[in-house]
């Protein structure tokens, strides 16, 4: 699922200033890395503060690199708005991602409790596209985006690289 960040420590989003004006508002990607696990992906180290467990609610883990351009550190609270839901919690974690995985990947990762209620994202293995239909059919609110075919062009233009 996807969120903006709208307030650092009760502070609005959009007021801070970014280094090199990289973005114009403050925002990040809020999300678990499925809707029932707490474990850390296996393409990201912790790097400052601990890992979230399995009882954990409400806490931030932050990608180092967004952590700095946003001068977000360990014990401040981030506050996001998801589909118009407001979700919030304390830095407990700044991670390492391997954006060179190619697989999903996530700037900011929040434990399932914390976001059970908040509209979801899942990953549909191979195979199985055609669920989508239906699933559209019976949900028409339901946005379905496939990313493989612009994973696979990123792959291309990277090995022509």
């Amino acid at each position: 699922m996807c969120g903006r960040l709208i307030a650092v420590n009760g502070k609005p989003g959009q007021s801070r200033q970014l280094q090199e004006g990289r973005w114009q508002s403050a925002w990040s990607t809020a999300s678990s890395t499925s809707r029932n696990t707490t474990e850390l992906p296996s393409d990201n180290r912790v790097v400052g503060g601990d890992w979230y467990g399995p009882n954990a609610k409400s806490q931030v883990s932050i990608e180092e690199g967004l952590a700095k351009i946003i001068h977000v550190k360990l014990g401040d609270t981030m506050r996001f708005d998801v589909a118009g839901m407001q979700v919030e919690g304390p830095v407990t974690s700044v991670r390492k991602v391997d954006w060179n995985s190619f697989k999903v990947n996530f700037f900011v990762l929040m434990p399932p409790p914390s976001i059970s209620d908040l509209p979801a994202s899942f990953h549909l293995p191979t195979g199985q596209q055609g669920l989508i239909d239906g699933l559209i059919n019976k949900y028409p609110s339901v946005t379905a985006i496939d990313i493989a075919p612009i994973l696979a062009q990123i792959q291309r233009v990277l090995e022509q690289v």
